[in-house]
């Protein structure tokens, strides 16, 4: 046969065996403390690979609670000149009617106190104006809480 063959293997054999034995052994882990403070080094030392360390996720925040508000709702059947909403009995509500020409309704009766049956209304004159959108606002005050509602209004169409 070839006897290069064999002389190859005898010294290829026993390297190769202590490679693999010297591969295998454990690495110890060098752990990298980064500190918060730029380096005063400029450039980059050699390190071993650092170690991942889980960060804390973030604490949610808390929602808000809203302020405790009086419940003020207008009523669908409002029109120009009427005005229907509903409050706690007893809540003290006053009304803004504001026409599509950007005036203020005048004849506003306020203040006006919600009944037992939690029902508060205006009648209004109905003074000329501009074709358009108008806006109620009614705000409602009971035992030192107040609440707000707003809708609006179709004159001439």
């Amino acid at each position: 046969m070839f006897p290069w063959i064999a002389a190859a293997a005898a010294v290829v054999l026993p390297l190769s065996a202590a490679l693999y034995a010297f591969h295998m052994q454990p690495t110890p882990t060098t752990a990298v403390v980064v500190s918060p403070s730029p380096s005063p080094s400029s450039s980059p030392s050699p390190s071993g690979v650092p170690t991942p360390t889980p960060s804390p996720s973030p604490n949610p925040s808390p929602v808000p609670t809203p302020p405790p508000s009086v419940e003020v709702v207008i009523a669908a059947s409002t029109d120009y000149g009427f005005l229907s909403a509903y409050a706690p009995p007893g809540a003290s509500c006053t009304a803004q009617v504001t026409l599509p020409n950007g005036d203020s309704a005048r004849g506003v009766r306020n203040p006006q106190v919600a009944g037992q049956d939690a029902v508060v209304q205006w009648v209004y004159p109905q003074p000329p104006t501009d074709e358009g959108t108008g806006r109620n606002t009614v705000t409602c005050k009971l035992n030192g809480l107040s609440g707000t509602a707003s809708s609006t209004f179709e004159v001439g169409s």
